[in-house]
């Protein structure tokens, strides 16, 4: 008993179906990374290729006839499973790669971050020590701004007295040459003075 070509092609078709079946369902990208899935457009399109091999798969685990169309009909077939598992398998490992990035990326931005409150701290404390240094100068400005005007007030008044007592020494010495000889004349000079 000879079996044909067509037989054969669908046994294998049929193995190799059962095969890539199983290789499918046991690493998934979603199910390897699960996280990598989630909102990401890329899953939408590995799922339909999941569902084309799926389709084509069950075209081939049907019985066929034994004629040549059915032979090329096959060969058809396992090329597009052929292709849309290449098709999966690259999307996969794209999948894969962008979950790394994306994970490199989200370790990035922890790290920057971490930089950004350790700034925002330092920038915090700076601001209060600024700040205690500007009270400091202030307190300092008005209390020099006062003693200013304190040493003002006295020298006007130093000024004032100053020119006072210029004005008794020379009235003094327009006396003094006239009344030298009396004792009086000394002791009124003394007490104008004082």
């Amino acid at each position: 008993m000879k079996l044909s070509a067509a037989f054969y092609g669908v046994r294998f078709v049929r193995a190799f179906s059962v095969f890539s079946v199983r290789v499918l369902q046991s690493k998934p990208c979603d199910t390897l990374r699960p996280a990598a899935t989630a909102g990401n457009p890329k899953a939408a399109e590995i799922s339909t290729a999941k569902s084309a091999i799926s389709t084509a798969t069950a075209a081939a685990a049907t019985p066929l006839a034994t004629s040549a169309p059915a032979a090329a009909e096959i060969e058809q077939l396992q090329q597009a499973l052929i292709e849309k598992q290449t098709q999966l398998y690259a999307l996969e490992s794209a999948c894969l790669r962008e979950t790394e990035r994306q994970v490199e990326l989200e370790d990035s931005v922890i790290a920057w971050q971490d930089k950004y409150d350790r700034l925002y701290e330092s920038h915090k404390r700076v601001q209060k020590v600024n700040q205690s240094l500007e009270d400091k100068m202030l307190k300092l400005v008005d209390r020099n701004a006062g003693e200013r005007a304190q040493l003002t007030s006295d020298v006007a008044t130093l000024s004032v007295r100053l020119a006072q007592a210029n004005f008794n020494i020379a009235k003094l010495q327009r006396e003094i040459p006239f009344g030298l000889g009396s004792p009086n004349s000394l002791r009124n000079l003394f007490l104008n003075l004082i």
